[in-house]
């Protein structure tokens, strides 16, 4: 009796199941509510661990850019406030940037600067040796230093050593401007080139130092100096030179150098990959023939007449991309004429040209 009441107070089992499913959905948002609060606070901690990387990162950058600025500021000074002027320009010899410091040395402001030609800085009778001696640093690539007499804004002379290097990129020279003013005695009006030449400018003349020169060594020289050029282009310089008693000339051998670097350096540089740049010389008379042809892009006739105007370089036409526009060909007359000579010049545009210097022989018999 006592165990049926018993049984007949129990729940079955499938009641039972039922009454624990409903329990467990009444408890069930109350467990999706703990794990969904566990899961933000997890959130929470992880963007807070990232806040604080990012603040630190964000100090180490200020920190960073604080450095750099300091840095910055300190080499700017150095370039802009220090004992050495600097001057950028490009082949042609215009101005493209100046320092605090080489402005200050000339007198000029600075923003007037750029866009001028460098050698309107210069005494009138240096200008001539400081353009070649710019050319020669282009085309060969090296360093080099002269001594030259710049004229500040009252046109009051000031003698500077002229430290010369070529940018990473070819296309730029930066000019270090030393005042030495003090620290030696010139003479007014005089450039003095060092490294390959030691020509003297002096009263607005060239100082010719003349000695019994062979063009064969002069030749030998020039084409050194040009040596890695005609390398990089394919290049090659062919040779067809008078006997050894015909090819002594009586001249300045750096400028009978010179003369001919000019020459060559032109030949090659408008010369296509692989072409070839024939050098002769033949006694004519009481004259001694030096030509130097190329088979380049050569020179419209129109444009022939140009070419020897004093500082008007070959037209961009004829220039090679990058390249600058030339040689100054003013600058090779003036030191042929100096030597009693001539120089003229044969092209048809598109085969090549031939530019030939005419040498008196009377004072080397």
């Amino acid at each position: 009796m006592n165990n049926e009441h018993i049984r007949n107070h129990l729940t079955d089992s499938a009641e039972l199941h039922r009454i624990a499913e409903e329990r467990i959905a009444m408890h069930t948002p109350d467990l999706l509510l703990a794990a969904s609060l566990e899961a933000t606070e997890r959130l929470v901690h992880d963007l807070e661990v990232h806040q604080i990387e990012l603040e630190i990162q964000n100090t180490e950058l200020r920190d960073a850019r604080y450095e750099v600025e300091m840095d910055l500021e300190k080499y700017t000074d150095l370039y802009e406030f220090g004992l050495v002027g600097y001057i950028n320009l490009n082949r042609d010899g215009t101005i493209l940037a100046v320092n605090l410091s080489a402005a200050n040395l000339i007198r000029i402001e600075r923003s007037l600067l750029p866009g001028r030609c460098f050698s309107e800085l210069l005494a009138e009778e240096c200008r001539t040796t400081f353009t070649l001696f710019l050319e020669r640093i282009f085309t060969t690539r090296t360093d080099e230093t002269c001594a030259a007499i710049l004229l500040d804004n009252a046109g009051l002379p000031l003698t500077v050593e002229i430290g010369a290097a070529i940018s990473s990129s070819g296309h730029e020279c930066r000019l270090s401007l030393i005042n030495i003013s003090g620290q030696k005695e010139t003479v007014p009006q005089m450039l003095e080139i060092g490294h390959h030449s030691g020509t003297t400018l002096a009263s607005g003349n060239i100082a010719l130092e003349l000695s019994v020169c062979s063009l064969h060594e002069a030749l030998d020289a020039a084409t050194e100096m040009l040596k890695e050029n005609a390398l990089e282009r394919g290049v090659i310089i062919r040779r067809d030179l008078a006997s050894e008693s015909n090819q002594r000339i009586v001249a300045d051998f750096e400028m009978l150098k010179q003369i001919l670097f000019s020459l060559l350096a032109n030949a090659i540089r408008f010369s296509p990959a692989g072409g070839e740049v024939d050098v002769k010389s033949v006694r004519d008379g009481d004259e001694l023939i030096i030509s130097i042809t190329d088979v380049g892009r050569g020179i419209r006739e129109e444009d022939i007449p140009n070419l020897f105007e004093a500082f008007t370089p070959l037209d961009s036409v004829y220039t090679p991309k990058n390249e600058g526009s030339g040689l100054c060909l003013a600058l090779t007359r003036q030191l042929v004429e100096l030597h009693g000579g001539t120089i003229r010049v044969e092209s048809e545009f598109g085969t090549g040209s031939r530019f030939s210097v005419s040498i008196p022989l009377k004072s080397c018999q």
